[in-house]
C-alpha cells in the first residue's frame, strides 16, 4: 500500500514514520509526503503516522474500498 502524509493545512510531511501495526512494517515519507509498505495480504489494519509529537492512528482496509486512500493528516 501506499499513500500520502500531510498536515493540518495539507502540506506534505517529510520524513515521518509510517508504521503499519500488525505487520510490523515501516516506512518513511519521502520530500513529498509520500509512502510505500507492503505488499500486504488482503484484511485490516492499522496504520499509524508520526513525526515528533504528532500521531495519527487510521483503520485501513486492503484492498482499499472504491473511494478511499491510505492516506494520513497529522493534526
Amino acid at each position: 500500500i501506499g499513500g500520502r502524509v500531510t498536515n493540518a493545512a495539507d502540506a506534505p510531511v517529510a520524513d515521518a514514520t509510517v508504521l503499519l501495526v500488525e505487520r510490523g512494517l515501516t516506512g518513511k515519507t519521502d520530500a513529498d509526503g509520500f509512502y510505500r509498505l507492503g505488499p500486504l495480504p488482503v484484511g485490516d489494519y492499522t496504520l499509524r503516522a508520526r513525526l515528533g509529537a504528532a500521531l495519527k492512528e487510521i483503520k485501513v482496509t486492503v484492498p482499499a474500498p472504491k473511494g478511499k486512500n491510505y492516506d494520513v493528516q497529522l493534526t
